[in-house]
């Protein structure tokens, strides 16, 4: 697998991590130090924020964090009815206006995928190292992004915050876009949200609408993510690439199952007689064997190991040869 990591811009500094909030942190290191003991004086030091516990070498510094935890959006769009905490985030929100080369500025040199933050780019980078920060406390399941750690941990806990008022239908997550400053997410029969997950519900509940519309072929789709996944078919973009033999994917989950070939790992087990898959349809397939009806979802009951070893009933023949 492909290893990403940020050096410090320095030249004759070595420090390298896999976390670019490491190197900017680590930057400070260099900056504003005093050049002498007659002006020390001028040297402040660290202000942390009283909140979250993080420091800032200067005080405008932590001033402009400060109203991350503010309730108030003081920054008005101008374009749109949309407030923003931070004139950053409204400068950053602008580019949502522009033109496609203007809101996609940052590019990923791996796979082409452009993002309209540095901080969205580096988020997506960490998918083609492998750097997952972020564990969950219930299994220590870990993960290259806060808000994917977040959803999943839901899933030990059951929470389903997010209800559509009209036909309730509960949901794991939604958009940051609250419509009319609303809490509370409207199914789309009645109000239209900007929730993700809600726009889902209705498509596949309500509408049957698919928006996503290949550009090659005559397929549509109800996600984004698999227009994208399916477009990599026409294009023949593979940007997974096997860490033992380097053969690439159009897809991850294909290049997850194909590197079990080389680990041993089957995570699917079949209960009755131990025999263990690299894949959940194979387990399915398998379980006709026994005559069983293979549930909708398998669930993985032996992650991280390879196949069990299969303990097979000998039969004595011995007496055979008695007189």
């Amino acid at each position: 697998m492909i290893q990403v990591y940020y050096k410090c811009t320095r030249d004759d500094c070595t420090f390298q991590s896999k976390a670019v909030s490491d190197v900017r942190g680590h930057q400070q290191v260099h900056k504003d130090k005093p050049e002498s003991s007659s002006n020390t004086s001028k040297w402040r030091t660290a202000e942390a924020c009283k909140i979250c516990g993080k420091a800032y070498p200067r005080s405008y510094l932590y001033s402009r964090h400060y109203l991350v935890h503010s309730d108030k959006k003081e920054f008005d769009c101008g374009l749109c009815d949309k407030s923003f905490k931070t004139p950053l985030d409204l400068k950053a929100h602008m580019r949502v206006h522009g033109s496609d080369d203007e809101k996609y500025t940052h590019c990923c040199e791996l796979c082409g995928k452009r993002f309209t933050q540095r901080a969205n780019l580096d988020a997506h980078l960490r998918v083609h190292s492998g750097f997952k920060p972020f564990a969950c406390d219930f299994c220590q399941k870990t993960f290259s992004q806060k808000g994917n750690m977040e959803e999943h941990r839901r899933t030990h806990t059951g929470e389903k915050p997010y209800v559509c008022e009209i036909c309730g239908a509960s949901f794991v997550r939604r958009s940051g876009t609250k419509f009319f400053n609303q809490s509370i997410m409207y199914c789309h029969l009645h109000v239209r949200t900007h929730c993700p997950e809600l726009q889902l519900h209705n498509r596949c509940v309500h509408t049957g609408e698919r928006p996503y519309q290949c550009a090659y072929c005559p397929k549509n789709f109800q996600r984004r993510d698999l227009l994208r996944k399916h477009e990599r078919i026409h294009t023949d973009t593979r940007p997974y690439s096997c860490q033992y033999c380097q053969k690439s994917f159009t897809q991850r989950d294909k290049m997850v199952v194909h590197e079990r070939l080389h680990t041993g790992e089957r995570p699917y087990v079949c209960e009755s007689c131990g025999k263990g898959f690299c894949e959940s349809g194979n387990l399915k397939k398998h379980l006709r064997v026994h005559g069983k009806e293979a549930p909708a979802v398998v669930h993985q009951n032996n992650k991280g190991k390879p196949a069990p070893v299969q303990s097979h009933s000998v039969t004595n023949y011995n007496w055979l040869f008695t007189a």
